[in-house]
């Protein structure tokens, strides 16, 4: 799109939620900003920084466009990716991660968002080997897992909106949920993407720690029928004990009470899981609310709104009716009389 003129009609805003003010920051954002400025008229740059960070007023100076938020030093890393994504106040954001920037065509993820009205997320080539074991434990959390997405997506307005709005944001924003009907356009990353870092690592671990969370809803349907097949076999093992007991003539002295003491153990254990299980499923229940959202878009072949206006002869107008001479410069009796 070398030479062509300034899009003017969306504002995008490209947010960094974790920026450690250096050169290799300063050097990104001034790159990303003139991308910008070559691309759209509007835009903006959004970046978390640390409250006690230096070389922020450098910043302020060669980046235009550029708002700095600062926050809290412990604020968590998916948690930042939240906040910068509730601030941004364009029809496009773009969430990134300084590191993937140049590993990624920004300026194309952003149109393909715009045009598709869709999520762009960026990809990696290599697959890990803990993949299998990450989707599946995403799938039962109710998200779309895949470790080769990477942290870098660009989300429209509407959707950004929905994922704000689901019950876990932070891993709504990573990862797709599941069954909400939401299209992802995966973009491969240049150069197969950038290389792992401990530091990576430990917020993976974060992440699957918050997958496991996110599947406590499943954990506890299961919990609640095993607790009741473990009810079920508890009693016919009492009733077992004592058929066995009144029929065989010799039993060994005490196996009836062990086996009563059993049975009656693990029917009332089983009974109490039962109820919490249960108890808890309903307490996410009540806190989950309730968003609605089932409907993802409308095709229709007719404008029901128009047709009815044509065939009532309805009129739109916002300019007040011009009033009539010969009622408003009569007296107040001949103006009721003219009314009627």
């Amino acid at each position: 799109m070398s030479g062509a003129a300034r899009r003017e009609d969306v504002l995008v805003s490209v947010c960094f939620p974790n920026l450690a003010p250096g050169e290799a920051a300063h050097t990104t954002l001034r790159q990303v900003a003139a991308q910008l400025d070559g691309r759209y008229r509007y835009w903006e740059i959004l970046a978390l920084v640390d409250a006690n960070a230096d070389g922020i007023d450098r910043l302020l100076i060669d980046v235009p466009n550029l708002r700095l938020l600062q926050v809290r030093a412990e604020t968590e890393f998916y948690r930042r990716r939240v906040v910068a994504a509730s601030e941004a106040i364009g029809d496009i954001v773009a969430i990134a991660a300084l590191d993937e920037v140049a590993h990624l065509d920004l300026m194309e993820m952003i149109e393909a968002a715009h045009t598709g009205d869709g999520i762009a997320r960026g990809r990696r080539v290599r697959r890990s080997l803990i993949d299998p074991l990450v989707r599946t434990l995403g799938r039962a959390g109710g998200f779309e897992v895949d470790t080769r997405d990477m942290q870098t997506a660009v989300y429209p307005r509407t959707l950004l909106n929905r994922l704000l709005a689901h019950p876990n944001p932070q891993l709504a924003l990573r990862f797709v949920p599941r069954g909400a009907g939401l299209s992802v356009m995966r973009l491969p990353a240049l150069g197969g993407g950038h290389g792992r870092t401990l530091h990576e690592t430990g917020r993976r671990l974060n992440l699957v720690q918050q997958l496991l969370v996110s599947a406590a809803p499943l954990v506890l349907t299961w919990v609640s029928l095993l607790s009741a097949l473990v009810f079920v076999i508890s009693v016919f093992f009492g009733i077992y004990a004592v058929a066995a007991w009144a029929t065989l003539s010799t039993v060994a002295p005490g196996w009836l009470t062990l086996s009563l003491a059993i049975s009656m153990t693990a029917a009332f254990l089983a009974t109490a899981l039962f109820g919490l299980s249960t108890g808890l499923q309903k307490l996410l229940e009540m806190v989950t609310p309730d968003r609605m959202d089932e409907v993802v878009g409308e095709r229709n072949g007719v404008d029901l709104f128009s047709q009815v206006t044509q065939e009532l002869n309805i009129e739109l107008s916002s300019e007040p009716p011009e009033p009539d001479p010969a009622v408003s410069d009569a007296p107040p009796l001949a103006r009721s009389e003219a009314a009627r």
